[in-house]
């Protein structure tokens, strides 16, 4: 099998050694600056370098078209992908609004080709270990989470399509995706209703050069001094940088409520309530687990799962996912139609 990966960042990494890991080929990959594809590509192998990603696919016609581009430039990949029959792998969120997305899962289904959403914290070992004794219910059934993060988008940060929602930026984006995996993997339901607030902190960013890959963003501005930041040309922002969500999961065992507040300051931490007890998932989107019986004494809960160790750290978690797409594994996974329905979940949060 051979794969085309449109993007040259850090995302495309990931998937490149997941795709690798598993056998796949990857015969170019596409950017939109001839220095940077071309750079990236030698640094990882790949034969083809190339700006023009819709004549790269048309020529490859590829078993596979990878999307790890800001969202906002998906829609016409998709579209192309679809006329040639390839597979589709998209990083989240699928799209930078609600009709996009529409338009995106139209497509796919109507080539009736294979297609996935990568909202790959689902398959981090701590959210298996704690969906599966979910499962087990040894505290009976959920009542209620609580979720408190610190995740935040915080000034200074130099100007990118982070901060840009027609690009598919915000925090709700490209945070809440993985949120909703999570909590739909470990509570084995889907969110049937969402509410919340989105805050907008930042209303202006500097336009720093040169800056390709978001890794740079917060050492590049920390090095520089007040008077080489004021000197910069100012650019307007308008992407969510903290929420709060209200959830309901429909689930086995009826709606489940999920309160979510990032942005705190605070030490993440998720909350799961039972009719006897409680667990404690600490941490962000990986987690210690603790369980604590009502009336008793709190105790550890083992992680004893593993991921496909590909070299790279995005690329673990894609593996998981790109085996079930591909039909290595039989087990359900993660599609444009679950990528959907979180645009859908952003934008009532955002009441837009």
């Amino acid at each position: 099998m051979r794969a085309v990966v449109v993007g040259a960042g850090y995302a495309a990494e990931g998937q490149i050694a997941a795709f690798r890991h598993l056998g796949v080929e990857v015969a170019a990959v596409c950017g939109r600056q001839a220095d940077v594809v071309e750079a990236f590509a030698e640094r990882l192998g790949i034969a083809e370098a190339s700006t023009d990603w819709e004549a790269t696919l048309r020529r490859v016609c590829p078993d596979v078209v990878c999307l790890a581009t800001p969202a906002a430039l998906r829609e016409p990949v998709v579209q192309v992908a679809c006329e040639l029959g390839c597979d589709g792998f998209c990083d989240k969120p699928l799209a930078a609004t609600v009709a996009e997305a529409e338009r995106m899962l139209a497509m796919v289904e109507q080539a009736e080709v294979r297609h996935a959403y990568a909202a790959t914290r689902r398959y981090d070992p701590s959210v298996q270990a704690l969906a599966r004794w979910v499962r087990e219910a040894p505290f009976g059934r959920p009542l209620s989470v609580d979720v408190n993060l610190q995740s935040a988008l915080v000034a200074p940060l130099p100007w990118s399509w982070v901060l840009d929602l027609t690009q598919g930026g915000g925090l709700l984006n490209n945070h809440f995706p993985h949120v909703l995996a999570i909590l739909e993997t470990v509570l084995g339901g889907t969110v049937a209703q969402t509410s919340g607030t989105a805050r907008f902190d930042i209303a202006s960013a500097p336009v720093v050069p040169e800056i390709h890959d978001y890794r740079e963003h917060v050492a590049r501005i920390e090095a520089m001094s007040a008077a080489e930041i004021a000197a910069l040309e100012q650019r307007p922002c308008d992407a969510d940088t903290r929420y709060t969500a209200d959830v309901v999961v429909a689930t086995p065992w009826g709606e489940v409520p999920v309160a979510v507040r990032s942005g705190l300051g605070e030490e993440s931490r998720w909350v799961f309530r039972f009719e006897r007890g409680e667990v404690r998932a600490l941490g962000e989107l990986s987690f210690e687990l603790v369980a604590v019986p009502e009336g008793g004494f709190q105790r550890s809960l083992p992680v004893d799962l593993t991921l496909p160790d590909t070299g790279h750290p995005l690329g673990d978690r894609y593996a998981c996912l790109v085996r079930a797409m591909l039909g290595m594994v039989v087990e359900p996974y993660p599609t444009f139609a679950d990528g959907l329905r979180t645009q859908r979940a952003i934008a009532a949060i955002r009441g837009r």
